[in-house]
């Protein structure tokens, strides 16, 4: 029996053994023997009790959390008793020695029979890979970090600055080490937001370009600013513009390389967003105003912060500022959350989008011939997606003439003097 890719042998207990099982956990998972010699002679364990608590000690300083994934106990090898720790494959790569942060002496991975630290490199692909769950909660690589912008903000609101408050928020973790939710707030957030006016449907025409940088407070009023500047007839809904930007930031996926994007053109403006929809959500639920945020601890500083609302009420911001001729498009395409915003003193462009008729007199006409109506219904009466047919439903039950009877998928419309 020798050591190889999924096996490793160890005399006894030592302090490294914390880190043969953060390579595991970022490999392909495997076995550490305690008892047994690197030539695979059976010694033992000496102090069973003592052994095993100290191993299961040592599961307990790596992040993520790595319990679920770890088993430790004690086997008889040679008439001799030893401790086998079987580890699986993570779940939430990379892993990390807590103490040591997610930095090379902090993070390893399993090569052949042997244990090697990961490179900066290989750090930030494993994010980019496996890493999209728990972002905001894995410690930041620089901590180095400013809040100049943060603090100030913070001021404003009357909001402490202090330990507490950062712990609280996450953006320090339990051993005072930035995250990346911290690197995201403060003044050398990498990630930034580019801006490209142009004049006209060539995009090799460019007149304006702006790159937005620093904390994403900063960003965030930075790009509201320089839109609101293209926005001076109000051809746009100031709030719906700024309910897309905050969007922008906190459904990105900062685990992708590259900047957001607006390309703003004559007649609408474009919102490019790096990462698609999380799993569980589409572009229909998107548009009937279902949430859940990829960052949910930057959403809910934001809504501290009182720069967003509730979850679930920013698209409803969005679409209500325009008029069905008018209506916001989603959508997605391969690697980026894609919304455009249409200017209402141009005329819409009917190619491709839905018909300018608002299709209320066609749902009563449909009604007054059946007892009601479903919203997959709706959208083939009225040859439309299901954001038209929800508005149009919901303005006939405001009106009065129509009422709602049940709740989701088994939801109908019927005619309000009807049974």
């Amino acid at each position: 029996m020798e050591e190889n890719t999924y096996l490793e042998f160890k005399r006894q207990y030592t302090d490294n053994i914390k880190k043969e099982i953060v390579s595991f956990l970022n490999a392909g998972g495997g076995k550490i023997i305690i008892g047994v010699d690197d030539e695979g002679r059976v010694v033992g364990v000496e102090d069973l009790d003592d052994c095993m608590l100290r191993i299961i000690n040592s599961v307990r300083g790596i992040s993520p959390d790595a319990m679920s994934f770890v088993s430790v106990q004690p086997v008889v090898k040679a008439g001799k008793t030893c401790i086998e720790v079987v580890i699986e494959v993570g779940t939430n790569r990379p892993y990390y020695l807590r103490k040591a942060g997610m930095i090379s002496r902090g993070v390893y991975m399993r090569i052949g029979p042997s244990c090697q630290p990961m490179s900066q490199e290989s750090i930030m692909k494993m994010i980019e890979d496996y890493g999209v769950g728990h972002f905001e909660e894995n410690r930041s690589l620089e901590q180095k970090l400013t809040f100049h912008t943060l603090n100030k903000k913070m001021a404003k609101m009357n909001m402490p600055f202090d330990r507490d408050i950062l712990l609280n928020m996450r953006i320090l973790d339990d051993v005072d080490q930035y995250t990346n939710l911290g690197l995201l707030l403060s003044d050398q957030n990498p990630f930034t937001t580019k801006a490209v006016y142009i004049q006209s449907s060539s995009q090799t025409d460019l007149d304006s370009r702006r790159e937005f940088t620093g904390s994403l407070l900063k960003q965030l009023d930075d790009a509201f600013q320089y839109l609101s500047s293209y926005n001076k007839d109000h051809s746009y809904p100031q709030m719906a513009l700024w309910e897309v930007l905050t969007n922008m930031f906190i459904h990105r996926d900062y685990t992708k390389r590259g900047s957001n994007y607006i390309y703003i053109y004559n007649d609408h403006m474009e919102f490019r967003s790096r990462g698609q929809l999380i799993d569980g959500i589409s572009l229909e639920t998107v548009r009937v105003g279902f949430s859940e945020s990829r960052n949910r601890y930057l959403a809910e500083f934001f809504y501290h912060l009182q720069l967003t609302d509730s979850y679930g009420t920013g698209i409803h911001k969005i679409l209500d500022g325009f008029d069905d001729d008018h209506e916001p498009l989603f959508v997605e395409v391969p690697g980026e959350f894609v919304v455009t915003l249409y200017n209402m003193h141009f005329s819409p462009n009917k190619k491709g989008r839905e018909d300018n008729d608002n299709g209320e007199e066609k749902l009563l006409v449909y009604l007054k011939k059946h007892p009601f109506i479903t919203r997959l219904k709706c959208e083939q009466v009225l040859d439309c997606g299901p954001t038209k047919s929800y508005r149009v439903l919901s303005r006939l039950v405001e009106k009065g003439k129509v009422k709602k009877i049940g709740n989701g998928r088994n939801t109908k419309y019927a005619l309000k003097n009807e049974r």
